[in-house]
């Protein structure tokens, strides 16, 4: 008997009947993917990183790092990879357009990957690679040119005055949209270049970037611990070498 009733109250209102069925299954849907959808992120964010061979420690030291820093570290034991690497931020002029800053870095062989976009690898010092995110393929070819505003001491860290794109990159030391800051201009950074360390002059490397043989899934306990672990002698060496 309600079985019966139930059939004929929903077949006279069958469609509020419908649209309640559909805002349910909509709810459920919606709630399912939000469930699932952290960890299909984590998952993918984690297998880029590790193909791009993204940095578990970055190092950096007021007196500079030098390339026996980098054999030290590479040394110990847990690390699968030790580069060195420079960063400087400059002002630059591209196409007669006004002065802006940009971050550049020296390639690593190990360690944070580049995604070549357009283009191709620099051949020579005064080649480089620009940003994707934030310029089209039609920046290939074009000069990059050092503003001559720059300080004395930033030309002196650079090889060439003038640098041309070969190529556009999405870097896995960028792993969102900002750029960071920067004490020159504005305080905005408008993008990244990539160096072949022959692109850039300098005696001295400003921080040194480290991988791990066995770190685990990205925000994971087993990454955490396996940072835990090996960051005290980490820190005990980058102490020793500095003195």
């Amino acid at each position: 008997m309600l079985r019966r009733s139930l059939l004929r109250e929903i077949k006279s209102t069958l469609g509020r009947y419908l649209a309640i069925f559909a805002i349910i299954a909509l709810g459920v849907g919606f709630f399912t993917g939000l469930r699932v959808c952290t960890d299909a992120m984590r998952k993918t964010a984690d297998r880029y990183l590790h193909e791009m061979s993204l940095y578990d420690f970055r190092l950096i030291s007021t007196v500079g790092l030098t390339r026996e820093d980098v054999d030290a570290f590479s040394d110990l034991p847990g690390i699968e990879n030790a580069a060195g690497s420079v960063t400087a931020d400059f002002m630059y002029v591209i196409d007669d357009s006004a002065d802006l800053v940009m971050r550049a870095h020296t390639m690593t062989e190990g360690v944070n990957g580049l995604d070549l976009i357009a283009g191709r690898l620099p051949e020579a010092g005064n080649e480089c690679l620009l940003d994707a995110k934030y310029f089209g393929e039609e920046s290939v070819g074009t000069v990059l040119t050092l503003s001559p505003t720059n300080s004395e001491e930033t030309f002196d860290m650079f090889s060439y005055d003038r640098y041309t794109v070969v190529g556009l990159v999405n870097a896995s030391y960028y792993v969102n949209f900002e750029r960071g800051t920067t004490s020159l201009g504005d305080g905005k950074i408008a993008g990244f270049i990539y160096l072949p360390p022959d692109g850039i002059e300098s005696d001295y490397y400003t921080e040194i970037f480290l991988t791990l043989k066995e770190s685990g899934e990205i925000y994971s306990d087993e990454y955490e611990h396996s940072v835990s672990d090996i960051e005290p002698s980490i820190s005990k060496l980058l102490k020793e070498r500095s003195a």
